[in-house]
């Protein structure tokens, strides 16, 4: 299962998506957070990369368990070196 430090930072790139990412140490894997996700599961307003990064990787910052623990799901569903974090990996609120 993919592991996290408290060092790995959250990024937020256009040409990557709408959305955020984080990269875990072991394995090696890139998680992808879409605009979606971030507003619907973790009420993150604005979280549209155009409209301001840092709005959006604060949100992440203050959800890191949460994303974490999505990633410990999504990794056992879909594996890879490249996931993307659906709603369905996030508990309902």
């Amino acid at each position: 299962m993919p592991s996290f430090d408290k060092n790995d930072q959250f990024h937020c790139d256009v040409r990557v998506g709408e959305g955020c990412f984080i990269w875990s140490d072991r394995p090696r894997a890139r998680f992808f957070i879409n605009a979606k996700v971030l507003s619907e599961r973790l009420n993150c307003k604005n979280p549209s990369v155009a409209d301001g990064v840092d709005g959006a990787i604060e949100c992440c910052e203050q959800n890191r368990a949460v994303i974490e623990a999505a990633c410990q799901r999504a990794f056992a569903e879909q594996g890879g070196d490249t996931v993307d974090l659906q709603v369905r990996h996030f508990p309902t609120a």
